[in-house]
């Protein structure tokens, strides 16, 4: 599969027609990262999504003893960094490859151009994020419930259930 293909794919282009993923791919870029890798460090600045093409990446949160917990590992057609290409603030996790990974990456630039020059595409692109967003905070919300109903005990990771 080629990387057109798998970005038609995921989650970030799951409303988009053909014609229109091949507009998105033109405005960003392609990377090939070794696997041990870190995409961005918590508190780093933000201002990019990424597409997981291929691979596999760990999302990382610092925890107040400030040893690094995995929160998830996300696979091909997921997306990363969506929050901080909305909000440009810094990233609230860390995220490095678990193994060797193509990547996507669509910058604040990239989404204000096809904004500019293609709404209609920009508002599929957008409501795709916005379901990630939403599944995520629904994720959160479960987390919370669980973590209430033990006492405020530390839960395992998804990662590890």
């Amino acid at each position: 599969m080629n990387t057109l293909e798998a970005l038609a794919g995921s989650i970030l282009c799951r409303y988009i027609e053909d014609e229109d993923v091949r507009q998105i791919h033109a405005t960003g870029k392609v990377a090939q990262i070794s696997a041990g890798q870190p995409l961005f460090t918590e508190g780093d600045e933000g201002g990019s999504l990424y597409v997981i093409l291929t691979g596999t990446v760990d999302i990382l949160k610092a925890s107040t003893g400030g040893a690094a917990r995995k929160l998830a590992t996300l696979h091909p057609g997921d997306l990363i960094g969506e929050i901080s290409l909305v909000d440009a603030s810094p990233r609230s996790a860390s995220a490095v490859t678990a193994s060797d990974c193509t990547l996507f990456e669509f910058s604040r630039r990239d989404l204000m151009g096809i904004i500019r020059s293609h709404p209609g595409i920009a508002a599929k692109v957008l409501w795709a994020m916005l379901e990630t967003v939403s599944l995520r905070l629904r994720d959160m919300n479960d987390l919370t419930l669980r973590w209430n109903l033990n006492g405020g005990r530390d839960l395992p990771s998804k990662a590890d259930l």
